[in-house]
């Protein structure tokens, strides 16, 4: 069944901007056949939840249990559980799903379900913010089998991050709900900043993968300045708070302070008079997640957040360590910190 292609039938594809559209029916290596045929667990090559399955991917699927559905929208990106992949590229692609005349009619049923290879709570959440019910979420099993008569499959093509205007409608359709009001749409920010507390991104050997070493000086040099600037200072863990509760505080936020990762990605959630201070290890360059054709490389500066910065207009300042790599614990001189905050605050810098 594998082999077997399905031609697509359900809905024709149009151009949105920088990226093109196709909501048709699954097939390839998902499903055999178009209708009463089984969905197999090949989304779960990026979850870490088939760990939790049997010993071994042959004894699960061997009596997988099965749950049946009459229509499954299937809604696969790469890394579905990580957080900065699914919050900037998933959810552009879901708004513009919602956009589609097509898609939105099949959306309105609410007997369609949504198929998402995650089980993150961020992912619900966020997606109730583009007003889906969270109820509508089929729970990701990886060890289980799904049925259902029909089954489609949105796709997307083109640039792996966000245009200039669809960052921008994503950015406004997540702040004004997070904060639960049409009048958030001209909330202005408050005199805070948040750093972002990588603490809980554990790799081998215990060591936090690019966690600041000497954050408990960096802590004290930025509460400090925050009582001589009359303004609030958080530290923010992920999992500690909920991702409501996160895109609340950054949507009231200043200043977004952080180590390139994914936290940063609620750069979403700022408000147009915020800035962002990102601390990149720099050692050698990484994939930065540019569009196509930009060249650019993050031994410079110029990263996911950089560019997300760029497309809404924020202030930006990039702190360049060379002597760390991306798997790193990270000495980070707080002066370096304070010094491009205060920059930051003092006037409406252009990014840099």
């Amino acid at each position: 069944h594998r082999s077997r292609r399905i031609k697509p039938c359900c809905f024709s594809t149009r151009s949105t901007g920088a990226t093109q559209l196709s909501l048709r029916p699954l097939y390839h290596t998902f499903l055999g056949n178009f209708r009463g045929s089984m969905l197999y667990d090949e989304l779960s090559i990026h979850s870490r939840e088939l760990g939790k399955c049997a010993a071994t991917r042959a004894q699960a699927l061997a009596q997988p249990p099965v749950e049946k559905h009459r229509e499954l929208l299937v809604f696969a990106k790469l890394y579905p559980s990580n957080f900065f992949h699914f919050i900037v590229q998933s959810l552009t692609n879901l708004l513009l799903l919602i956009e589609h005349p097509d898609a939105y009619r099949l959306l309105q049923d609410e007997e369609v379900r949504i198929f998402l290879p995650s089980n993150k709570q961020f992912t619900r959440q966020a997606i109730s913010l583009l007003g889906i019910e969270a109820e509508r979420i089929v729970p990701y099993d990886a060890c289980r089998v799904y049925k259902a008569e029909r089954v489609f499959m949105f796709q997307s093509f083109g640039r792996q991050m966000p245009s200039r205007s669809q960052a921008e409608a994503l950015s406004k359709r997540l702040r004004w709900k997070s904060l639960g009001s049409a009048s958030s749409r001209t909330v202005e920010s408050k005199q805070s900043f948040v750093l972002i507390d990588r603490s809980d991104s554990v790799v081998a050997e215990q060591r936090v993968r690019r966690g600041i070493r000497n954050q408990v000086a960096l802590v004290t040099a930025l509460k400090a300045l925050a009582k001589s600037s009359v303004m609030d200072f958080h530290v923010l863990q992920a999992a500690r708070i909920s991702f409501l509760e996160q895109s609340q505080l950054i949507s009231t936020a200043k200043l977004l302070v952080g180590v390139l990762g994914a936290g940063l990605a609620h750069t979403l959630f700022l408000p147009l008079a915020g800035g962002v201070v990102e601390i990149i290890p720099a050692a050698q360059s990484i994939n930065n997640f540019l569009p196509m054709g930009m060249n650019l490389s993050s031994v410079c500066g110029f990263t996911s957040y950089w560019y997300l910065a760029s497309l809404r207009g924020l202030s930006y300042r990039a702190i360049g360590l060379h002597d760390f790599d991306w798997d790193d614990e990270l000495d980070v001189p707080p002066h370096l910190v304070v010094e491009a905050i205060r920059e930051l605050l003092s006037t409406d810098c252009p990014i840099k």
